[in-house]
């Protein structure tokens, strides 16, 4: 487990964090275009990338033998907490997918009942920044398990560790700031469906060979429109605190499920747009209990005024207000602010 992971979240998106077999060539040289030096090195990566790192290591349990007769496995490309991803064969429709699956055999009914949510949340959103799921259902062990579309790319969170430093060329900002908005499309998608998502973070969107952008692991999204006593609407995860500590808006920090609504994805999408400009998250460990317990304000560290744009910087900080009612009050207008950085960009260079 990771140790910004909080213990009760499902930890599902490390299974995705793993599925970066070919990351783009494309938004390679879009990005290293300043730098022929860090090109170079870039183009390295893209060659060795299928190489897995230690931390995703499957499990000893983890195995390509998925008990579907539909399904051939292939190979383990991301291995979580609580799920592994596995490039496997359709034999109807003749294409590879990624089937999830949960790692133990024995799912539980809570387990089960995630998973289920998962994929009915992630099928009803059908939009283009979010991966399309093909099948639900159980194998012939009983086990769990989704069947979704097969990306070829990398987390952003594996993109900005790659660039380092050269997230804040210009050229490679634009670039990460049109990635952002594409995020904004699918949360606002979303909210406008009921849903919020709860675990907003670079780890949790995907940036495709092609240059598509998806938000991926809707495993606890949250539906506001109902009380979040409904343990079939929200997945049975009501009070708990769920999500991944760095980026949590307060109100989730404290279990507060009746003052979730968008703008508690407000807050993560400040966050990832934070990591971007910085490259860290927002929290630092040694706040997370005084906010969690004793309901201290959130203080966040504003970006270096002398390497990083004032106006981002502002969009970041006012997104991850300590109130609600101090942050942007809907995603659209996020997304609008940040629209203006990018036309004001593009005027200032003709």
């Amino acid at each position: 487990m990771k140790e910004n992971e909080c213990a009760c979240s499902p930890l599902v998106s490390e299974a995705w964090t793993a599925m970066k077999t070919t990351p783009s060539a494309g938004f390679v040289d879009r990005h290293a275009e300043p730098r022929p030096d860090l090109k170079s090195k870039l183009r390295v990566k893209v060659c060795t990338n299928g190489a897995r790192s230690r931390k995703s290591e499957p499990p000893v349990a983890a195995s390509t033998n998925l008990a579907l007769d539909r399904y051939v496995g292939r190979e383990i490309i991301g291995v979580g907490g609580m799920a592994t991803v596995v490039r496997a064969f359709d034999k109807v429709l003749l294409r590879d997918v990624a089937i999830k699956i949960p790692n133990r055999e024995s799912a539980s009914a809570r387990e089960s009942t995630r998973f289920a949510r998962e994929a009915q949340v992630t099928a009803e959103l059908e939009h283009p920044n979010v991966i399309p799921v093909y099948d639900f259902g159980t194998n012939q062990r009983g086990v769990p398990f989704i069947s979704m579309k097969l990306v070829k790319g990398e987390t952003l969170e594996d993109t900005l560790a790659r660039i380092g430093p050269a997230r804040l060329e210009p050229a490679v900002l634009h670039e990460l700031t049109h990635v952002f908005v594409r995020v904004c499309d699918a949360i606002a998608h979303a909210h406008s469906l009921g849903f919020i998502h709860r675990d907003l973070k670079p780890s949790n969107v995907m940036i495709g060979e092609l240059g598509q952008v998806y938000v991926i692991d809707w495993g606890v999204a949250h539906l506001i429109s109902v009380p979040s006593n409904d343990v079939q609407a929200h997945g049975a995860f009501g009070g708990e605190v769920v999500g991944t500590l760095r980026y949590m808006a307060p109100e989730q920090l404290q279990a507060l499920d009746g003052r979730l609504d968008e703008r508690t994805d407000v807050f993560g999408l400040g966050a990832i747009l934070y990591e971007v400009l910085t490259g860290q998250p927002p929290h630092e460990f040694k706040a997370l209990a005084d906010i969690a317990f004793n309901r201290a304000q959130v203080v966040i560290t504003p970006p270096d005024a002398g390497a990083v744009s004032a106006a981002l910087s502002r969009i970041a900080v006012k997104a991850m207000s300590h109130e609600m009612t101090k942050r942007y009050q809907s995603v659209r207008q996020l997304r609008e602010e940040v629209e203006r950085f990018q036309d004001a960009g593009r005027r200032a260079a003709r």
